[in-house]
């Protein structure tokens, strides 16, 4: 984030280098501890009905640095995601966004879910993903720290070398 001061605004310098710094420290703050689990029903939720037998595939998954959840591969099209955010250091109550970055719903029918932590310190939510292969990414906000949950639609993707 740059700091400029424009002409026709005049702001006191101490004031400038206070929001600068802040903004510095808010983007340099070592993330919030958090933990994802994500259960994938194996055929894809498309078997209904009590007679219903299948293996649910689940990831306990970690996340690195820049709070990207390491990538869940080959789910299959129009798979139904149950998803459980873990914050052992939140308070009941508080506040999650989770927002659909590349498609697919959130299991409310929208793109944009608010969710509340519970006694448990949990967030569960349920994602379906769409018919489309590829990649499929959850922006996840509690406060100022961001998390990006990350699914692939399809054959896992090859590795690419940079």
């Amino acid at each position: 984030m740059k700091c400029n001061v424009s002409k026709g605004l005049l702001m006191p310098l101490s004031l400038l280098f206070s929001i600068c710094t802040n903004a510095q420290e808010a983007r340099t703050q070592k993330p919030e501890e958090a933990n994802c689990v994500i259960r994938i029903n194996a055929d894809g939720g498309k078997a209904k009905g009590p007679s219903r037998v299948t293996q649910d595939k689940v990831y306990n998954v970690g996340f690195n640095r820049r709070g990207h959840f390491r990538q869940v591969p080959n789910i299959k099209p129009s798979a139904k995601v149950f998803i459980e955010l873990g914050y052992p250091a939140a308070k009941a109550g508080e506040k999650v966004v989770v927002s659909v970055l590349d498609g697919g719903m959130l299991d409310n029918g929208k793109r944009v879910k608010v969710l509340v932590v519970s006694t448990q310190r949990k967030c569960p939510f349920g994602f379906q993903v769409s018919d489309d292969l590829g990649s499929y990414r959850l922006l996840v906000r509690k406060g100022n720290d961001v998390k990006v949950v990350q699914l692939w639609v399809g054959p896992e993707p090859p590795v690419t070398k940079n």
